[in-house]
């Protein structure tokens, strides 16, 4: 029962982060937005937030992530976080580039 409580909660943090990214483009290009670059310390990957984290790991957006998400996932200890700057232009460059390579799928 603890095990589908937090797939139902996971499968709610991905649904929000889908709307988050949908509002996302009502923003300038100027505008500068924190970036959460997040890795897993396990070979096999780990599992936070709704999001499933690799050795390589990735970056997200800052409002792509609640205050609640970021707080955990800065302080779980499975995974490496660092939070970088970048324009908003430069991020959709960078999501653009990874929906070319297939590394994103499901949010339009």
């Amino acid at each position: 029962q603890e095990d589908q409580a937090k797939a139902d909660q996971e499968d709610q943090a991905k649904a929000d982060q889908e709307d988050q990214a949908k509002a996302q483009h009502d923003h300038n290009d100027d505008d500068v937005v924190k970036i959460f670059h997040v890795r897993s310390k396990k070979a096999r990957g780990f599992r936070r937030c709704g999001f499933r984290f690799n050795k390589e790991g990735f970056g997200i957006a800052e409002d792509m992530l609640t205050e609640e998400q970021q707080e955990i996932l800065i302080n779980e200890p499975n995974l490496v976080v660092r939070v970088d700057e970048m324009t908003r232009k430069e991020l959709d460059e960078l999501t653009d580039e990874a929906y070319e390579k297939g590394l994103l799928h499901g949010i339009d």
